[in-house]
């Protein structure tokens, strides 16, 4: 069996060789041909997985000494170079200096290369995480500004808009909300409830915007038109299906409700003016209407006080099979437990016995029922699936 030559053998074997051609060539050959060993050795070198080792080995700035080794270590151990003297000889005829012309310099260009690339490719990779985390931010829905004007449903890309209070059965009506057939019934009513939600929001916008610039001095017919061009904007106002449910009524002091300014009109809110402001909203025909009151004068805080605890009440009394004089005696209980002092003088809460809460119907105001604000009255029962306004 032959016996292969040692690793270190064909390294010092080429070595000699290439040394040998440059002796016997042009200073030009010699540095063409000065590259081939280091090339062969970083060849051999890669094999080995040593690359970096071999390149720090050779990229010193300064030429060997006589008698030392170029720095083969990491594969084979030591490599006597061979005919140094004539190597130094030739290096400081041509460049004038005992610098190799092609050994260590470019050793090191190529090492500043590489680095450079690396450098490089971090930078990219790193550029390339940050596109890549930036594109999993999930893009936030646009906020609403002051003064509103940004369509509801921008606001709600999902078409889901937020829920209201839920008011709960009282306890003899449990079996609405544990009953499985009850649940789906409710299940199916989602797309009703979400047009509702979706009017209930836009007039809530609108509400809060309108109580924030509200002031003495305004001009009824100016009130009027800011709430609902404000209301157009919001609901994306499209003929029968989206827009304002009817006019806006904005009674002042003795006036109860349904009283809006004409054209031309030139009332002005007063300081000790208490006004009902109505408006409603629709969205396919499913109509919100709500109202609230507006006094500057904190005197009338009582009377503010009895109407919104008086109408929280017929909410909570309300539900399937309740009947409609019984809410209102509830809603009377309430109302007349308040008084209010006026100018020195203190005058009790009294129901308005012609005035009612209503059903609402698909594109009707007033779908035949009302709701009385004093006891006695119908008998007649709130039933399943209907719409109350208070």
């Amino acid at each position: 069996m032959a016996r292969l030559p040692s690793p270190g053998f064909m390294v010092r074997a080429v070595a000699s060789e290439m040394v040998a051609m440059a002796l016997s060539k042009t200073s030009v050959m010699f540095e063409q041909s000065f590259l081939i060993p280091a090339l062969i050795s970083s060849s051999i070198i890669s094999q080995h997985h040593s690359k970096r080792r071999l390149h720090s080995s050779i990229t010193t700035s300064e030429a060997p000494p006589t008698g030392s080794s170029i720095g083969l270590t990491a594969v084979t151990g030591p490599v006597e170079m061979e005919n140094e003297n004539a190597i130094a000889k030739i290096t400081t005829e041509e460049n004038g200096t005992s610098e190799p012309l092609n050994g260590h310099k470019e050793s090191s260009d190529v090492s500043s290369a590489l680095q450079q690339n690396e450098d490089e490719g971090k930078e990219v990779s790193s550029k390339k995480k940050k596109k890549k985390s930036k594109s999993k931010k999930k893009k936030e829905p646009p906020q609403q500004i002051d003064p509103p004007s940004i369509p509801i449903i921008e606001l709600f890309p999902s078409g889901d808009f937020p829920e209201g209070e839920i008011q709960q059965y009282k306890d003899d009506n449990l079996w609405r909300i544990t009953s499985e057939e009850k649940r789906e019934l409710e299940r199916l009513e989602k797309p009703i409830y979400n047009s509702v939600r979706q009017a209930a929001e836009v007039h809530r916008q609108v509400r809060k915007y309108i109580k924030s610039i509200l002031k003495p001095g305004m001009l009824m017919t100016d009130l009027c038109e800011t709430l609902e061009n404000t209301v157009r904007k919001l609901i994306s106002e499209n003929g029968l299906q989206a827009g304002i449910a009817f006019p806006t009524g904005c009674s002042l002091n003795w006036v109860a409700a349904h009283w809006t300014p004409n054209t031309g009109d030139k009332t002005v809110l007063q300081y000790d003016d208490v006004m009902k402001l109505d408006f409603g909203t629709h969205i396919d025909g499913c109509i919100v209407d709500c109202a609230f009151t507006v006094a500057f004068n904190p005197m009338f805080d009582p009377l503010l006080a009895a109407s919104r605890e008086a109408t929280n009440t017929g909410i909570k009394e309300s539900g399937i099979d309740v009947r409609l004089c019984d809410v209102g005696a509830a809603i009377q209980e309430v109302m007349e437990s308040y008084e209010v002092e006026i100018n020195g003088k203190v005058f009790p809460v009294k129901s308005i016995r012609n005035l009612n809460g209503h059903s609402i119907g698909r594109y009707q105001i007033h779908a035949g029922k009302s709701v009385p604000i004093v006891k006695g009255g119908e008998q007649t029962k709130m039933e399943e699936g209907e719409f109350f306004a208070y």
